[in-house]
């Protein structure tokens, strides 16, 4: 209208603010796309950021998934080629007076019995099926006319037996697995007695670990009970009866009341045999000691 009435200035006036107005709503509406967009690629941006996290995160463990894995099978391998040593070296250390080899094996069996009746973890009482049979390895330091010798040991060849206990946990010493520290506490202590008068270091009751209060009572028991050079084997009524008369001086009262239950069970010549572990403990724990007389079985 102004520009057909010739009135330029004010034409171009309102054109511009014809054109200042469809600016303003082209911005608006440009910002607001601008948002939109901008919001749309920091979603997309979270999510990829989230997906690669995921995807790295999943890396990271399958690969440590796959170390620990590794680890775990090389671990059971050096285990396994620890118990085969350490199983080797009991034949070996028992084959001098046994040459079955079959002692350390029934004392090992019938610790972990015992241990198991005592209530022990199933873990310990795995480990001390296998220390058990390392009880005598510091045998291999006694000279073959004592360690053989058919009749009673004299004072000096008796003392001269005790050392077994002490070579025995230096050739176990400086182990770092529990395996190895059970069997060096085992080596050391099976000969000492509940009422302090074993050996080597006269331990008594609840100070003598409780492996070797164990391991104690297995022993005797099967020493008792199988041929040696020095004597023919007992009964095992006549052997029950020695455990029962040693309870509370020779031996932990609780450990021979543990063993007696073991020997009494149905099953005992069944599990005595089994190699694999032992089903979970269901009883308690306690204790056991040695020392068997030196004129009746100075070399179990």
């Amino acid at each position: 209208m102004y520009r057909r009435a010739g009135e330029f200035e004010q034409a171009l006036h309102h054109y511009e603010l014809y054109h200042d107005a469809e600016r303003t709503l082209f911005n608006e509406e440009s910002d607001k796309k601008t948002r939109e967009l901008s919001t749309r690629f920091e979603v997309e941006r979270a999510r990829h950021v989230a997906e690669v996290e995921r995807v790295q995160r999943e890396a990271a463990e399958s690969a440590r998934a796959q170390a620990e894995a590794l680890v775990r099978e090389r671990t059971q391998e050096l285990e396994q080629a620890q118990v085969e040593i350490v199983t080797r070296l009991a034949v070996a250390a028992e084959y001098r007076d046994d040459l079955t080899g079959e002692h350390t094996y029934r004392v090992g069996q019938f610790s972990a019995l015992i241990a198991q009746e005592l209530g022990l973890p199933p873990e310990d009482v795995a480990l001390l099926r296998i220390a058990a049979r390392l009880h005598d390895v510091g045998k291999i330091g006694i000279p073959d006319a004592i360690l053989l010798k058919p009749g009673k040991f004299t004072p000096e060849e008796f003392e001269r037996m005790k050392a077994h206990t002490l070579i025995g946990a230096r050739i176990l010493s400086g182990g770092q697995s529990r395996l190895l520290r059970m069997a060096e506490e085992i080596a050391l202590s099976h000969h000492e007695r509940w009422d302090g008068t074993g050996y080597p270091l006269g331990k008594y009751g609840p100070s003598i670990p409780l492996v070797g209060r164990i391991v104690a009572v297995a022993d005797v028991f099967d020493a008792l009970t199988s041929t040696r050079p020095y004597k023919k084997p007992w009964s095992r009524e006549a052997a029950l009866e020695e455990l029962r008369r040693g309870a509370g001086t020779q031996f932990d009262p609780e450990v021979v009341a543990a063993s007696l239950k073991v020997l009494g069970r149905p099953d005992f010549g069944y599990l005595m045999r089994q190699e694999t572990p032992l089903s979970p403990p269901t009883l308690r724990v306690i204790h056991a000691s040695d020392a068997w007389p030196p004129n009746i079985a100075p070399a179990s």
